[in-house]
């Protein structure tokens, strides 16, 4: 989303920026609608890992936190984005695909 070629490394928590790299003089004013975007894609991604909420319920909170002139990906585009998050931390164990096909033909 945002186009700056800079680099930040944090520890594993990301609670500690341990160094900052850039290949370039700063001499540009960040966008702060790209920043309030990417804050809330990263927001939803994160209660996506950690909540059970529906995806169009994290979405629209998060939307309704926007100013109008801000230009959030498409809502599909974001609600397949926080389902793949969801299920790559929540994978299906195999015993559970196994327990659904069996309790469909019975």
């Amino acid at each position: 989303m945002l186009k700056c070629p800079g680099t930040i490394y944090t520890n594993i928590e990301k609670s500690k920026i341990l160094e900052i790299e850039t290949s370039h003089i700063i001499t540009h004013r960040p966008n702060t609608n790209e920043v309030k975007v990417s804050k809330c894609y990263n927001e939803m991604k994160i209660q996506a890992k950690t909540t059970k909420t529906n995806p169009a319920h994290i979405f629209g909170e998060c939307v309704a936190k926007l100013d109008d002139k801000s230009q959030m990906p498409p809502e599909k585009i974001v609600k397949r984005t926080l389902r793949n998050q969801r299920t790559k931390n929540n994978p299906l164990d195999s015993d559970e695909i196994v327990g659904k096909s069996l309790k469909k033909y019975d």
